[in-house]
């Protein structure tokens, strides 16, 4: 579910807080000392500089803004989040750039939305206010969810110079099978990046086909064609104009580079068509908790067919990915340089990056295949009469 966040927003860094370890070392993340939080740069053209570490949070250099992941348990105590405070607080306070912090601290405090505050929250706030960090944390949508718990301990800071450059900040309540929302930042850019992105607006180009309405645009598409009086004499140019009306009525357009965008390898309709589901019960379950007049009865019910759902939803997830593992293992066996050949060259970076010239390859070539001196055969010719005789039974 990250992975298709990332590429359906076009992330460009992303965090992350009480991590799959085993996850995150596969995939190449930078992780703190504890393996507990994570963070990795999607975008590469932003040129990331260097990197840190501590005991609970890891940060990067990404074009001039140094990004901390962070992540402290509940479970520890006044001391030892008073210790991870002040060595993040050292980190921060070496860095010559500006600072966004990031992760999930298990602090409460009104002042980032939370209902109640608790002794970690306190701190947290005087800790803020003695580095000069300005809050982003907006709205009341709450980062934690849990059954009928809500909490708002995962928090986002900037440095003062850096908060006015903050476009928005968003909790996502997209299904991506954790107790955790995703968080979303968009940071404005420097003036130079500014005029180049200017120059370049984004281009609606073609369509997210939804598969369960294809039925629904076959009907729509002949309806338009049943409109026009004859389509004999109709140029390319009018049948272009009603194929996409009839795409536009029907799905939703893509923009930018999403329309170059490849799907993750494990998603089907059938998981598409359920994520939905699982979504539309999610929300019907936090509007349910809401309500004072909804008996718990009715809270309990939600919650259970949200937890069913998204337990069916984690089930065909793995199926699929399951599935889409033995195709490449069948490719394999099939076609030696096929898409297992792919991945694994590109996971273990052994792609050529060498450029060969043609005189370069002729020369292997002709090492390969050495050219040898021309055999002339001396014939020798032979009497009829002098061959010896043979049997048919000779020849078998």
């Amino acid at each position: 579910m990250l992975r298709q966040a990332i590429g359906m927003r076009k992330i460009d860094v992303a965090g992350l807080s009480e991590l799959n370890k085993k996850i995150a070392m596969r995939n190449k993340w930078q992780t703190d000392d504890n393996l507990d939080s994570a963070i990795q740069v999607i975008n590469n053209s932003g040129h990331s500089q260097y990197s840190g570490k501590g005991i609970g949070f890891v940060w990067i250099n990404y074009l001039d803004i140094v990004i901390y992941s962070c992540y402290i348990s509940s479970n520890e105590g006044k001391e030892t989040y008073l210790r991870f405070l002040h060595h993040l607080k050292l980190s921060i306070r070496n860095q010559r750039n500006q600072c966004l912090i990031c992760g999930d601290f298990n602090a409460k405090l009104v002042m980032w939305g939370s209902p109640i505050n608790d002794h970690k929250g306190d701190i947290h706030s005087e800790w803020c206010s003695e580095l000069d960090l300005v809050v982003l944390n907006r709205g009341t949508m709450p980062t934690f969810k849990r059954g009928t718990s809500e909490s708002f301990i995962d928090i986002s800071f900037a440095t003062s110079r850096l908060a006015t450059k903050i476009l928005s900040w968003e909790v996502s309540d997209e299904e991506n099978l954790s107790d955790h929302n995703f968080i979303f930042l968009d940071i404005k850019e420097d003036s130079v990046n500014e005029t180049n992105s200017s120059e370049q607006k984004p281009k609606q180009i073609g369509w997210s086909v939804d598969h369960t309405k294809i039925e629904e645009f076959l009907i729509t598409l002949e309806k338009r064609l049943l409109s026009v009086k004859s389509t004999k004499d109709m140029t390319p140019k009018a049948w272009s104009e009603i194929i996409t009306g009839a795409c536009n009525s029907i799905f939703m357009r893509k923009k930018g580079l999403e329309a170059n965008k490849k799907p993750v390898y494990w998603r089907t309709s059938q998981i598409e068509k359920l994520r939905k589901e699982c979504l539309l019960k999610k929300r019907t379950m936090i509007r349910k908790n809401k309500l004072s007049h909804i008996t718990d009865e009715e809270k309990n019910s939600a919650i259970a067919q949200y937890r069913e759902t998204r337990a069916s939803l984690k089930k065909d997830i793995r199926e699929s990915k399951k599935q889409a593992w033995k195709r490449v293992v069948d490719d394999v066996e099939n076609d030696t340089w096929a898409m297992g050949y792919k991945i694994a060259t590109k996971a273990l970076c052994l792609s050529p990056s060498l450029q060969i010239t043609e005189e370069c390859m002729l020369q292997e070539a002709r090492k390969l295949f050495p050219s040898r001196p021309k055999v002339t055969w001396d014939l020798i010719v032979v009497n009829p009469k002098e061959k010896p005789p043979f049997s048919t039974e000779e020849l078998e």
